[in-house]
């Protein structure tokens, strides 16, 4: 009785072990398939291209705008180096501040994709020809180790100009009482886990309580 009862728990476990692989293959079709859609507005279109287009873009267009739609705050945590900051609600109303020349290709990108996404619906609509949204965003890009920078402003008496602290490189740039503080890192973020390692988590997690529920009831059985 108690090896029919081992059997019928190593079946239902192995049965859940399918489930999960199953869920994991098709959760990461459909982020490979978000990756390689391309947007429209008004009959022109905007690409979607990896973080790893989008550093090749930004190492051979030397004219590439790049444009961060995120929030102050964000970009002042981190961005890639050499963005242009404008939040993707104001876009709009901050034309003024984007190329003049819309042939000009442009890379967007905000934290994990969905806002670059609005926010190059919007510079097509505006008539930009070429137009890049960076897939999974900001975060990606630090978790795969590529360059970007933090900005502070910090006392001219604590440090001294054009000097460098700790791999951090210091400029002078307001003659009055502040210095822009620019930190490059090329250390990826120090997460635990990524969105879809949280999935697989849980997921497994889902298993073991199951498996213990379906031992519990074939004993008692």
């Amino acid at each position: 009785m108690l090896n029919m009862i081992k059997m019928r728990s190593r079946v239902v476990s192995f049965g859940y072990c399918i489930y999960i692989i199953i869920i994991s293959l098709v959760f990461n079709n459909l982020s490979i398939n978000c990756c390689s859609v391309t947007g429209e507005a008004s009959g022109a279109s905007y690409s979607t291209i990896s973080i790893s287009e989008a550093q090749d873009l930004i190492s051979n267009i030397s004219e590439l705008f790049i444009l961060d739609v995120r929030t102050d705050s964000e970009f002042e945590a981190g961005h890639i180096i050499g963005a242009n900051l404008i939040p993707d609600n104001e876009i709009m109303n901050r034309q003024d501040e984007l190329p003049d020349n819309k042939s000009r290709p442009i890379l967007v990108y905000c934290r994990s994709g969905f806002r670059s996404a609005s926010a190059s619906n919007k510079l097509v609509s505006l008539a930009y020809t070429e137009v890049y949204n960076m897939a999974k965003g900001f975060d990606a890009w630090k978790n795969a180790g590529y360059p970007y920078e933090i900005v502070t402003f910090v006392n001219p008496s604590t440090i001294s100009a054009n000097t460098t602290v700790s791999n951090t490189t210091v400029s002078k740039t307001d003659q009055n009482s502040t210095f822009l503080l620019i930190i490059t890192s090329n250390s990826p973020l120090t997460s635990i886990t990524t969105a879809f390692d949280m999935v697989l988590i849980l997921l497994s997690l889902s298993l073991f309580v199951l498996k213990g529920r379906c031992t519990l009831f074939w004993r008692r059985k």
